[in-house]
């Protein structure tokens, strides 16, 4: 038997294009959502430094340039503070932080649960690591190892 060809329809196709419209309009208003207060730190110093160097008619030029410009630093480093608090706070969404804070809450329940019992023991491990460590340095200058060192103590 000789299969027939499917004809397109009309109704997959509008469907398609309908799938492909919602995606991308949800795209581009998750997009200027997520980052409106960036578009937000960027217009404002610039509408106002826009304003600021239109001309008010300030008889001293210099006194224009210099009040300008203090204006402006200043704008921009409000602007970059906001854009590091933006960042900071979006980086806190991300899931690898997630992940690291829930894997740090984790550490430090398994370091509470033992609690300080090991630390003494910890403590004076450190200790004798260091002390060998300090003996080891001093030795080295006088190209002594500690064996040498061991039998001329004792």
């Amino acid at each position: 038997m000789v299969e027939l060809e499917k004809i397109p329809d009309k109704k997959d196709k509008l469907s398609e294009f309908q799938g492909k419209y919602n995606s991308t309009s949800k795209s581009i208003v998750h997009r200027l959502g997520t980052n409106i207060a960036l578009y937000i730190c960027i217009l404002i110093p610039l509408a106002l430094i826009g304003f600021i160097w239109t001309d008010f008619g300030m008889p001293k030029i210099g006194v224009k340039f210099i009040s300008e410009g203090i204006v402006t630093v200043a704008l921009f480093i409000i602007g970059e503070v906001m854009m590091m608090s933006i960042g900071s706070s979006g980086g806190k969404l991300d899931p690898e932080y997630i992940n690291a804070r829930k894997e740090f809450a984790s550490i430090l329940k398994d370091v509470d649960r033992v609690g300080t019992l090991l630390l003494t023991v910890f403590c004076e491990w450190q200790i004798d690591v260091e002390l060998n460590q300090a003996i080891n340095m001093r030795l080295r200058p006088m190209y002594i190892n500690r064996a040498e060192w061991e039998k001329a103590k004792d």
